[in-house]
C-alpha cells in the first residue's frame, strides 16, 4: 500500500490523507449507500446547478434536511403525498441534520465515494468548512465509467459556491414555506441572452435565471448576479445598464415564461460581499430611471 494525498492546488493547505486502494467490483459490492447518499453523489456530478464542489453546510441543506418517500425514494420537504401516491416518508429531525451529515460524509470518504479539502482562510478567521468532491467509487456507483476526478480547482470555484449559496437560500425558504418550490433553475453558461437595440448587437449571460413558486398561484422570476469581490463597480454598473437595454429591446417578451406572465420583467438581484457596493449600485439603478425592479443584497442578507 501507499499513501494518497489529495492536493487540489498549493494554496489549499489543509489536506486529507488515507491509504491508496484499488476500486474493484468486489469492493463496490460491499458498499451499500442510502437514498440521501446517492442523491449527494448525483449532486456532485451535476452541471445545472453546478454542484461538483460543495461545502458541508451546503450539503446539510441540500441533502440531509429533506424527507424521503419510502416507496420511490423521492426527496421533498412538506409534501403530504408523494407524486407516486405514497404518504409514507422517512422524516428528518432538524436537530439531527448536522450529526447525520458529518457521520455520512465520514463514511463516504472512508469508502472512496467522495474526497475533501479545506481551503486556507485569513488569520484569526477560524477554519474553513470542508469542501467535498466526487471520488472514484462514488462515480462507479453512478455508472460513470469514464469518470475523471477533479485534480485541480478552477479559479471560478468560489464564484460557483456563491451561486449554490443562493440555491440553498431558496431551499431553506422551502423549509419555511410548504408551497415553496424551485420550478426552473438555469445558470451560466446556459443563461445566454442576445438582443439588438438601436442597430447594436448585445450578448450577456446572467449567473442565474430562476422561476420560484412561493404560493399556490404566485411565482417570482429572477435574474441573479453573484459578485465575489472580483468585479469593479463600473463593471457591475455596466451589467445594470445591460439589463435596462434588454428591457428596452422587448426581446424578453418572446421568452416562454413571458407568455404566462405577460408584461412582467423578472426581478434582477445583485449579490455582493460588501454592503457599500450594494448601496452604490442601488443609487446608480435609481439614476438611470429604469422600470426594472433591482434588488441589491449582500450574501449575509440571504
Amino acid at each position: 500500500g501507499g499513501v494518497r494525498v489529495f492536493i487540489p492546488e498549493r494554496r489549499f493547505v489543509r489536506r486529507f490523507v488515507r491509504e491508496e486502494r484499488k476500486i474493484t467490483q468486489e469492493f463496490l459490492r460491499g458498499i451499500s449507500i442510502t437514498p440521501r447518499e446517492k442523491f449527494l453523489l448525483k449532486l456532485l456530478s451535476n452541471k445545472n446547478p453546478k454542484t461538483n464542489i460543495l461545502t458541508t453546510d451546503q450539503i446539510e441543506i441540500l441533502v440531509y434536511s429533506k424527507n424521503i418517500c419510502k416507496k420511490c425514494w423521492t426527496m421533498g420537504y412538506h409534501k403530504l403525498q408523494c407524486s407516486c401516491g405514497s404518504i409514507d416518508f422517512w422524516k428528518n429531525n432538524p436537530s439531527s441534520w448536522w450529526n447525520i451529515t458529518n457521520k455520512s460524509l465520514k463514511w463516504l470518504y472512508n469508502n472512496y465515494c467522495i474526497d475533501r479539502f479545506e481551503p486556507p482562510v485569513g488569520r484569526n478567521e477560524g477554519s474553513a468548512p470542508q469542501h467535498v468532491i466526487l471520488d472514484r467509487a462514488g462515480a462507479l456507483l453512478l455508472n460513470q465509467r469514464n469518470f475523471r476526478k477533479i485534480s485541480y480547482i478552477p479559479q471560478s470555484y468560489q464564484h460557483d459556491l456563491k451561486i449554490v449559496d443562493f440555491y440553498c437560500a431558496l431551499e431553506l425558504e422551502n423549509l419555511k414555506n410548504p408551497q415553496g418550490e424551485i420550478i426552473y433553475w438555469q445558470q451560466d453558461p446556459y443563461t445566454k441572452r442576445s438582443f439588438t437595440l438601436n442597430n447594436k448587437r448585445y450578448t450577456f449571460r446572467p449567473d442565474i435565471f430562476v422561476i420560484y413558486k412561493y404560493s399556490q398561484n404566485r411565482i417570482k422570476i429572477m435574474f441573479v448576479e453573484c459578485d465575489n469581490a472580483t468585479e469593479s463597480i463600473n463593471r457591475l454598473k455596466g451589467k445594470i445598464r445591460m439589463y435596462h437595454n434588454y428591457f428596452l429591446s422587448g426581446v424578453w417578451r418572446q421568452e416562454y415564461w413571458s407568455r404566462s406572465i405577460p408584461n412582467t420583467f423578472p426581478l434582477v438581484v445583485f449579490l455582493t460581499t460588501v454592503k457599500n457596493d450594494s448601496s452604490k449600485l442601488n443609487r446608480y439603478s435609481e439614476s438611470i430611471d429604469s422600470p426594472i425592479r433591482f434588488i441589491f443584497l449582500t450574501y449575509d442578507q440571504l
